[in-house]
């Protein structure tokens, strides 16, 4: 599917295999206090150094947010968005190693909000190990 425009759970990859990515597509909270599955995919040998986006956009002044991201199903990373920021955009940065399972999630205290997540990155191989002269 590389060179196409995909929103889903999936990483996709560039045609020459450099670069990864992955887009969620818009995402409604129709349930309060309910986790959202954003993005979900596995790395296979590839490394990614990447960036990851999320964007929100609060309907209600008093509902909050907050974005996990797990490896391999082990919570790594929490971001909180306040009520206060009705439209916002957080950046962070990820390296996710080889064989990982990425899931980002995304929970919110009301129902209505707008929500988004991107994920954008260098793929890198890890180093061959072992004698070189076989």
């Amino acid at each position: 599917m590389s060179g196409q425009t995909v929103t889903g759970l999936g990483l996709q990859f560039t045609n020459d295999n450099k670069h990864a990515y992955a887009y969620s597509g818009f995402i409604t909270a129709t349930a309060a206090n309910t986790e959202y599955t954003m993005l979900e995919f596995t790395t296979n040998s590839e490394y990614i150094n990447g960036f990851l986006d999320f964007c929100k956009q609060n309907l209600n002044q008093n509902d909050n947010d907050t974005m996990l991201v797990y490896f391999n199903d082990i919570q790594v990373y929490q971001v909180e968005h306040e009520a206060s920021e009705t439209i916002s955009v957080f950046e962070s940065r990820f390296l996710i190693p080889p064989f990982t399972k990425v899931t980002i999630t995304v929970q919110s205290t009301g129902i209505g909000q707008i929500l988004a997540c991107k994920l954008t990155g260098k793929v890198g191989m890890p180093q061959r190990v072992g004698n070189l002269d076989e």
